[in-house]
């Protein structure tokens, strides 16, 4: 709901007043107000071409006191907005009004993009006025289509959400384990025939990372660990298997008599503390493994590092939607 100081400035300025929020243009602009407990809102939906131009305008804005100045508490750029958080207590309205007047003329010197363009495919509108949907409590123009895309996404979004609510980190250990010790049983193999391949490492995290789903394993910031755990695991693990395999067939052919299979392990750990040059080795192993292993799957613990950060206005990203979208009568 708004209040009566909102409610008037938006009719002053032309904008409708309907579930709970105004929207409409002001200066030009696409922008959704709205209040709650100690604070008044400005959302402002736009983009900036040119990303050079956002930077210089924060840049600005980061030299200025804005609490002192207009009493806002937060300010926020997205990626499709701009959110503007004032604290509400007497005299706020004065200062938002004043706040619009300085900022708004801003968004056009530094190229943001007006009401006249659609957010979601960033063509021109036919008719910016008929084209209002609300996401997330948030009024944006909008082509038919493009609103009808955004709601399958968001619906699409809700139901994976739902689906990952459901999963567990300790089942999604499990399947990033397994994965990742199925990649380390190629890993042994490549080393034991004396090669290294440094596709195996993004293989090792590309199991772990697949195991983890497989087994409904929950999205949250514990996964990115998990899989790092995985991962070092499985180049650990691999690196053993490759050793193991080459004094199992020294063995076998009588290179180290007296030895079973069952002294594999002890026999390992014996090379490695006594022989330098196998230390060396195995060391040498384990850190280019390990290298090649994090390098080959960075992009898949970066994804999975965003999917532990819920989706907010302040790092709101083309994924944003997650509640329905509402047409505006």
């Amino acid at each position: 709901m708004i209040g009566y100081g909102l409610r008037k400035y938006a009719e002053e300025n032309e904008m409708t007043v309907a579930r709970g929020v105004a929207y409409g243009t002001l200066s030009g602009y696409a922008v959704t107000l709205s209040e709650g407990m100690g604070y008044k809102r400005i959302v402002v939906i736009t983009r900036f071409p040119e990303p050079e131009k956002q930077e210089a305008l924060q840049a600005m804005l980061d030299g200025r006191n804005m609490m002192q100045e207009y009493r806002i508490q937060e300010m926020t750029f997205a990626q499709d907005g701009i959110l503007i958080d004032f604290l509400d207590n007497p005299g706020t309205m004065k200062l938002l009004q004043a706040f619009v007047k300085w900022f708004f003329p801003l968004l056009k010197q530094y190229s943001a993009t007006d009401a006249t363009v659609c957010t979601g495919c960033r063509q021109p509108l036919a008719n910016a006025r008929a084209d209002w949907y609300t996401i997330n409590g948030v009024a944006m123009p909008l082509h038919e289509t493009c609103a009808l895309q955004m709601q399958r996404e968001a619906d699409t979004e809700q139901a994976q959400q739902e689906t990952e609510a459901a999963g567990s980190y300790g089942k999604g250990f499990l399947g990033a384990l397994l994965g990742g010790l199925l990649g380390a049983l190629v890993w042994g193999t490549v080393l034991y025939f004396g090669y290294f391949a440094g596709v195996i490492g993004f293989l090792i995290g590309w199991l772990a990372e697949k195991g983890y789903g497989r087994l409904g394993g929950k999205t949250g910031k514990w996964k990115v660990w998990i899989l790092i755990a995985a991962i070092l695991i499985g180049v650990l693990a691999g690196t053993f298997g490759g050793y193991a395999a080459t004094i199992a067939q020294a063995i076998h052919n009588g290179g180290i008599s007296g030895c079973t299979a069952a002294d594999i392990p002890k026999l390992f750990v014996a090379m490695l503390v006594e022989d330098a040059a196998v230390r060396t080795s195995v060391l040498g192993s384990v850190a280019l493994g390990l290298l090649m292993a994090f390098l080959g799957t960075l992009g898949i613990l970066s994804k999975a590092g965003k999917e532990g950060h819920g989706m907010r206005m302040k790092t709101m990203t083309s994924g944003a939607v997650r509640t329905k979208n509402h047409h505006f009568p």
